[in-house]
């Protein structure tokens, strides 16, 4: 269960087809506190969170909130993802576990997704 945090609808497009082929299911958030919220609730297992979103908070700033929740929301696996090489360290800094930058490649997506389940199951 895959939570795709992406405002671009070509985006959501490009990564919900990508991670549907590999066989997770997945919804999407298009704002950071939408994300937040969303990621509180415990329903997904994985987080892919695009770092330049609209709203009061970037990805950065909504990777941040999540890793504040308590309990397992706080602990999710979480995925940045972004145009630019140079937004890894301070998605790094916020909290994401894996970096991805765009175009993300198939194999490289079905790589964090595998390491990430992987961790979240080991965490259970």
């Amino acid at each position: 269960r895959v939570l795709c945090v992406e405002d671009n609808p070509y985006g959501r497009v490009v990564l919900g087809t990508v991670v549907r082929e590999l066989g997770h299911s997945i919804s999407f958030a298009g704002r950071s506190e939408i994300a937040v919220e969303t990621a509180a609730r415990n329903e997904h297992d994985v987080v892919l969170m695009d770092v330049a979103l609209p709203g009061d908070a970037d990805g950065v700033e909504a990777t941040r909130r999540i890793r504040a929740l308590p309990g397992p929301a706080g602990r999710i696996p979480i995925i940045g993802v972004s145009g630019r090489g140079e937004d890894e360290a301070a998605s790094r800094a916020a909290g994401v576990d894996a970096f991805l930058v765009k175009p993300v490649s198939p194999r490289a997506l079905a790589t964090a997704l595998l390491e990430a389940t992987r961790r979240a199951a080991a965490a259970t």
